[in-house]
């Protein structure tokens, strides 16, 4: 998992360097070490297996290929070429945040923040906004974590805005409470 994601920031990276900094197992005296690159595989293909185990525990495997197998092949490339333009725009908004970025940086940079904020328990994963952009291009913490406030006050502004939007066309039926502000602290609730 770690290689593949190493490979995906390469490519999609200008500096190499700096993209490599943003790997936990990455070491700088490992580029030669055969031993070293070895290990790093290991240690992908266990964490890959722990998180497919994970995945197989929890859920019902049988389900999971019915799925697959019903699944339109449209609707998986739309859905992932949404996910590609959702990380473009959010690395774009980085760079009007922080204007010493730089594009093709913050779109990996997005990316691993995205699946770790998604992943990880109690939205720890939010901080890895500010620690990877201090790696990558010397913010520091407190504007980093000013830059994530603002961009999710930006983000709060916007589900709000959907919200209004979708309450005229929306009525909650046989309650006493108004569709619009059921509907908003049901975005707050999401956030």
């Amino acid at each position: 998992l770690l290689l593949v994601l190493r490979g995906m920031m390469s490519i999609l990276s200008s500096s190499r360097e700096r993209v490599k900094s943003l790997l936990v197992l990455y070491h700088p005296e490992s580029e030669g070490n055969l031993w070293w690159k070895g290990a790093r595989l290991v240690v992908s293909l266990v964490v890959m297996g722990f998180l497919l185990w994970l995945l197989f525990k929890f859920t019902d495997a049988p389900a999971i290929f019915v799925l697959v197998e019903k699944a339109s092949w449209k609707t998986l490339v739309l859905a992932i070429v949404l996910y590609a333009v959702m990380i473009s725009l959010r690395a774009v908004r980085v760079l009007v945040f922080l204007p010493r970025t730089e594009f093709r940086l913050g779109v990996p940079l997005m990316a691993v923040h995205n699946m770790l904020s998604n992943t990880l328990p109690f939205r720890v994963g939010e901080w890895s906004f500010v620690h990877y952009s201090k790696k990558l291009f010397g913010v520091e913490r407190p504007e980093g974590v000013a830059v994530l406030a603002v961009a999710r006050l930006f983000d709060l502004f916007a589900v709000a805005v959907l919200v209004l939007a979708s309450s005229f066309f929306s009525s909650v039926k046989g309650g006493s409470v108004p569709a619009s502000i059921a509907l908003v602290f049901l975005a707050l609730g999401i956030l």
